[in-house]
């Protein structure tokens, strides 16, 4: 099972085992101790990476001067401008004491195709001048570091080719989880505010993605007892709040990914007001003959809603 919710990660620098989160794909804390610092306009590629999927890359950084930094480590397929696998980013607070610092970069268990290549390149987005760390050389460490980050693969540094890194991900192929996406249903008309939701048997991330470009994570793990049967447990449902306004009017696609694998999709159709967000409307209004003949229900616009909701029902 790999639903997972909370996870507390600790780190040391030693040559013990980690106990981490997924599978321990790559180990390059070799030896007794951490070797010198490298500049982040090196980078680094596995030539044959031993999982299915990215989950977390621990690297170690050197930093000399106290302060705040934001960093960027990009992996792609084969080159270094190949695919971009993902794009993850860490931020951190610097005692500036020299001490090697474990930085965590999230892929959030990004797919990727066992035993091909792939290129990790870093950016400085803000804070001090920042080395990273090199760990002792061993032919144990499946990490080749290079002088930069010129396509195909840079230049090889074969003196420096273990970076000090742990990267965890899945070990075995990843496979659908059994999943229903209920709302929006395929071909459904929406508008104002509503919840995207459903239920995913077994995932660690649960993300919404709306016409190939905007990808959200939803919030996972809520009761549903009626997934009791197929799920063999109860906490699989996942929401996630929109505004379907900002959307635009007109059809949109929509696709539910557990894990980064995709187990649901549809087509939607939003009808807006004309703005994203309809401020200082009000109305209430007289269904008669609804739900049935002789029945009659009143509706009041809500705007923290962006729609109606009932008031009154007359039987």
């Amino acid at each position: 099972m790999r639903k997972i919710r909370n996870i507390i990660i600790s780190v040391c620098l030693c040559a013990a085992p980690l106990q981490l989160f997924a599978d321990e794909l790559v180990n390059c804390l070799l030896g007794d101790g951490i070797g010198g610092g490298d500049n982040l306009n090196r980078g680094f590629y596995i030539d044959i990476y031993p999982g299915f999927s990215l989950d977390r890359a621990y690297l170690f950084f050197n930093v000399s001067q106290p302060g705040e930094g934001v960093y960027q480590l990009t992996a792609r397929s084969n080159t270094f401008d190949g695919e971009v696998i993902g794009v993850a980013e860490a931020s951190y607070t610097f005692s500036g004491n020299g001490e090697p610092v474990p930085m965590l970069f999230d892929f959030n268990r990004a797919p990727v195709a066992n035993g091909q290549r792939i290129t990790f390149a870093f950016s400085q987005l803000s804070g001090p001048s920042t080395f990273f760390s090199v760990a002792i050389h061993s032919d144990d460490c499946p990490i080749i570091e290079t002088s930069d980050t010129s396509p195909p693969l840079g230049t090889n540094d074969s003196f420096r080719d273990g970076i000090a890194a742990i990267i965890t991900g899945a070990s075995e192929a990843l496979t659908a989880s059994v999943a229903s996406l209920e709302n929006p249903g395929n071909g459904a008309n929406v508008s104002g505010i509503n919840t995207i939701s459903g239920w995913v048997c077994d995932a660690a991330v649960v993300q919404v993605e709306i016409d190939g470009t905007i990808l959200v994570e939803a919030a996972y793990g809520t009761p549903r007892a009626d997934t009791m049967e197929i799920c063999g447990d109860s906490d699989n449902g996942f929401g996630l709040l929109v505004n379907w306004a900002i959307f635009g009017n007109g059809a949109h696609t929509i696709r539910l990914l557990a894990d980064g694998i995709e187990v649901a999709n549809g087509i939607f159709t939003v009808t807006t007001l004309g703005v994203p967000f309809l401020v200082g409307a009000s109305g209430m209004f007289d269904l008669t003959g609804f739900p049935e003949a002789g029945q009659q229900v009143t509706v009041e616009w809500l705007q923290s809603q962006q729609g109606f909701v009932i008031t009154d029902f007359v039987e």
